[in-house]
């Protein structure tokens, strides 16, 4: 049988906010919603935070193979960035272009983590099914855990939002039917002795490689040679289904053509395919992101349903800091209704 997780409020001034996913979205609505005297669960499938804020160790290398860096222009977002500076999750990483870019010291899920800290997060839990019962929202996981609540925050990819809301949240379900992202094929290699490479990212893209870093440059880096390729939308698309060997041989010759050098064999290689890398096209600015039934809530908070901060337009989904306004929009609309 599986195993029924019961609701832990009893009163409505008690209630249990369950959040989907741990990326930035899920994480700023946490924030914000704890601040405000609610109690949260955050339901994460990964084994840890950060979503596409992702970083790897293995073999001793340390690979961040998911966004590259982050930029601040909202007043909250730029708060939460500059405490995360003070306790030494973040540092300044000046890019061709982008001088105010910051960096995790090394770790780019060093901002995830911060924000994490104090919330209740359950890792390893990837909820396959919700269900409106009355005035409730019922979730089962893969694991045969099932979870009961009031209100609920999903913050998964567009996709998996619209396949997880398609009966009991329709209009929301179709508005993140809308999305559409590019892939990435991103590889990872190590190498036993350091490198000789450009003291900056490569950030000119050729038909294949769209970036390239050496993570030994990244502020607070220490480890091994480590370099992190990451493929043009164009290449990891044409070839999304191609075996790992051949994305790994294809960019790293794509560098060394870029580079006029011929890099080592790698101690260490491997390849990882994001499906749902970067929002190319968000969802409508009229789209909604929340749908009540019965009292129960149900919104939706990602970077493809990005949200204006004060003063300034609406994001288009292209930068980590839109799935942060996101989540906060959510958790604001929230706070709200519960006030």
């Amino acid at each position: 049988m599986p195993e029924i997780i019961p609701p832990p409020e009893t009163t409505p001034e008690n209630q249990t906010i369950l959040i989907i996913g741990a990326g930035l979205a899920g994480l700023s609505a946490g924030r914000a919603l704890q601040q405000a005297g609610h109690k949260v669960l955050i339901l994460d499938k990964g084994r840890r935070v950060g979503g596409r804020m992702s970083t790897r160790r293995a073999e001793g290398f340390l690979f961040n193979y998911g966004a590259q860096f982050i930029t601040a222009r909202s007043a909250s977002f730029r708060a939460v960035c500059e405490a995360a500076e003070a306790a030494g999750a973040l540092a300044n990483w000046p890019l061709d272009g982008r001088e105010d870019a910051l960096s995790g010291t090394p770790s780019m899920r060093g901002l995830a983590a911060f924000m994490g800290q104090g919330l209740q997060i359950e890792q390893q839990v990837e909820i396959d099914r919700i269900e409106r019962t009355g005035g409730r929202i019922e979730l089962s996981s893969s694991g045969q855990k099932r979870y009961t609540c009031r209100h609920l925050l999903v913050t998964c990819p567009a996709p998996q939002t619209a396949r997880l809301l398609a009966t009991p949240a329709p209009e929301l379900a179709a508005a993140a039917a809308e999305v559409i992202y590019a892939p990435s094929w991103t590889v990872m290699a190590g190498f036993s002795e350091p490198l000789d490479l450009p003291a900056a990212p490569v950030q000119t893209a050729t038909d294949s490689l769209g970036w390239a870093t050496y993570e030994a440059l990244r502020p607070g880096a220490d480890g091994p040679a480590a370099l992190t390729l990451q493929a043009t939308a164009a290449f990891s698309a044409a070839h999304l289904e191609d075996p790992h060997e051949h994305i790994c041989n294809a960019l790293i010759a794509a560098f060394n053509t870029s580079q006029n050098i011929c890099l080592p064999v790698p101690a260490y290689l491997a390849a990882h395919r994001w499906r749902y890398a970067k929002v190319e096209s968000a969802c409508r600015p009229d789209d909604p992101f929340c749908s009540e039934q019965k009292g129960a809530v149900i919104a939706v908070a990602g970077d493809w349903h990005p949200a204006a901060a004060k003063g300034s337009q609406r994001g288009t989904g292209a930068r980590a800091e839109d799935a942060f306004l996101s989540g906060e929009r959510a958790a604001s609309w929230l706070i709200g209704q519960l006030a």
